[in-house]
Parts: structure tokens; sequence; C-alpha cells
């Protein structure tokens, strides 16, 4: 529209200047007399020149209006895709996999699944943007999502046929160039009644208690000895413990001293072309074959002798349960 104001506004110029032309050329002769030397010398009178209309090549074109297809959206739709693996190998509920543990031994998949929350897109300068999970009825709720990687198939006779491998959200328009999460989810959503959440904030098989909250990370394997000789089950089944409160009666939970929750940094990820692989590998590497103490395998407690090479690997310090070291298990691929 600016364009086509210019131009009729120089139309109109010229048309006007044109027009004087002809009545300046009627006032006088075209050439003078030469003047008498005896008479005064005659005071010249100035005439108009005509203003030359400027061209249109003059006229400095205005800048087009965007189409509005090729605007930049204000945000983005993302997904954020994961695979789970065991070393080199592909996790599946129908693979065996040899010579894990400090004492060699095969373990068949039993269970693997885990949460994930405070998902951010990672900037050039370091700046981290939140990426907005949107409820979906399913796999995502009130910002955190559940990844299931069991399909309830072969040895995983504990799980279900639904999985998910993917988280979607939606950020603002940039560039990025790496990712952020936390696996575990948000102390105010974790000792809510799951009886009254959304899914996936009510999946029974992933919680422990009103006081202690969700298991953030399920993953159970069945060592196997020589001859296929049956070893206790090594479950971990990472969480907050040390909670102060009494949800079910009515008091709620003020504070966990060990919160466990995961802080994952891949400072270098193409969430258009990469996918975060969860290698549990690092974290079948300590004994297997026996069970030092309470349940099978680890299970959060500061106590629990099965939990102390665990949670190096995962970036967390076993006493405290705080973020500390570099974790071991997340990687982009």
């Amino acid at each position: 529209m600016t364009a086509r104001l210019l131009s009729g506004a120089v139309s109109a110029l010229a048309l006007s200047s044109f027009a004087l032309l002809p009545l300046v050329a009627c006032s006088g002769d075209d050439t003078p007399a030469t003047p008498d030397a005896s008479s005064p010398t005659p005071t010249a009178t100035p005439t108009s020149t005509p203003t030359t209309p400027p061209t249109s090549s003059s006229v400095p074109d205005a800048a087009p209006a965007p189409d509005a297809a090729d605007a930049q959206p204000a945000t983005i739709d993302v997904t954020v895709a994961f695979a789970a693996k065991v070393g080199a190998a592909a996790w599946s509920c129908t693979a065996t996999y040899p010579t894990m543990g400090t004492t060699p031994v095969t373990v068949e998949p039993k269970d693997f699944r885990f949460f994930v929350s405070a998902v951010r897109l990672v900037k050039k300068d370091g700046t981290k943007v939140a990426l907005t999970l949107p409820d979906d009825g399913k796999w995502q709720a009130k910002g955190v999502a559940l990844l299931d990687f069991e399909d309830g198939t072969g040895t995983c006779t504990d799980g279900n046929a639904e999985t998910n491998t993917q988280i979607k959200g939606k950020a603002p328009a940039g560039e990025y160039v790496g990712l952020a999460f936390d696996v575990g989810i948000p102390f105010a959503e974790n000792h809510l009644n799951p009886a009254t959440q959304p899914s996936p904030l009510n999946a029974m098989q992933m919680h422990w208690s009103w006081l202690g909250g969700f298991r953030f990370m399920k993953i159970d394997v069945q060592p196997k000895g020589a001859a296929d000789v049956v070893l206790p089950r090594f479950n971990l089944h990472l969480g907050s413990t040390d909670c102060v409160g009494d949800p079910a009666n009515g008091t709620a939970v003020t504070s966990c001293a060990r919160p466990n929750r995961v802080p994952v940094e891949l400072a270098a990820f193409d969430v258009t072309k990469q996918k975060v692989v969860v290698d549990i590998a690092p974290l079948l590497a300590g004994e297997l074959t026996a069970n030092a103490g309470g349940p099978p395998g680890c299970m959060s407690g500061k106590t629990d002798p099965e939990c102390s090479p665990v949670f190096p690997k995962l970036g967390l310090d076993f006493t405290t349960g705080l973020p500390s070291g570099t974790q071991a298990v997340f990687k982009a691929e």
C-alpha cells in the first residue's frame, strides 16, 4: 500500500508542473531584445523554472510487506525422540544381554520406564528455554512425561503393550543446539493422590506411596548364571527418600532429604536429527549375583548397598541424593 501511495503522488506532481509551462511561455519573448546603450538597463524579472518531476527511479521503493506464509512463527512444534540401549545393542523385551555385572551374568529385561520433567532447549549462548509439554491425556500431564520402552512381550511380563518413546512440546522459534531435562517428577506433583491425577501421574506401576511419591525410573532385569541358574532379580527403582509428612492421614509432605532427581544436559543435540539414547549398561555394571540387603536391587535408600555403584553413573551423590559429577547414561546419537 505504501508503494502505491508514493506512485500516485509523483504522477499528480508531474501533471501540475507541466500544466504551468504554457503560462510561463506566454509572459514574454523567448529571446529578449538587446537593450540600447542609452536606455536604462532593464531589471531582469526572474521566471519560475519548472521543477522536473522526480522519476520513478528516484523514489525509493518501499519494503514489500512480508507474505503471511513467509513470516516466522512465534512458536514451533518440537518432538524429542528417545531410544533405549544396553551398550551397543538395542534394548528389547525379546533379547538377552550377556556378560553384565562385576561377576558376568546374562540378564533378561523385565521393565524399563522413567519420567522426565523440566524439559528445556539450549541456545548457543547457554540460555535454556522451556519446552512446554501439552497434556495429551496419556503420556504427558502437568509438564511431566512418561517414557515407556517395555511392550509386555518376551520376558517383560510385568508390563503392558503400550509404549512411548518421545515427548512433544512447543517452544519459541529460535536456534537451539542442546537439550536439558530432569529424570523425575517435581516435588509438588510427586506427593499427590494418584487416583485423582491425570495420566501418566496415575500410573500405579510407577507409584511407591503418597509419602515417597513415584518411582522416577524403573529398570528391572532378571540375572541368570551358568546353566541358566536363576539369581535374585535386580530392580533399579529411583525415587525420593527420607520424606517428611503423612499425606494419607492429611499431613502434607513438606520435604524429602534425598530428592534423587537426575539432571541431564546434552550440550550438543540436534533435536531435528538426533535421539536421546538411554544406555542402561553402566547401571548394570555392579554386582548382580547377590543382594546384600533390603529388597533386590537398588531402592534408592542411603543404606542400600546395591545403590552405591549406581548413583554415580546417574550423576548423583549416593549420600545426599543431590547432583554430583557427570552422568553416564544419557547421550545424543
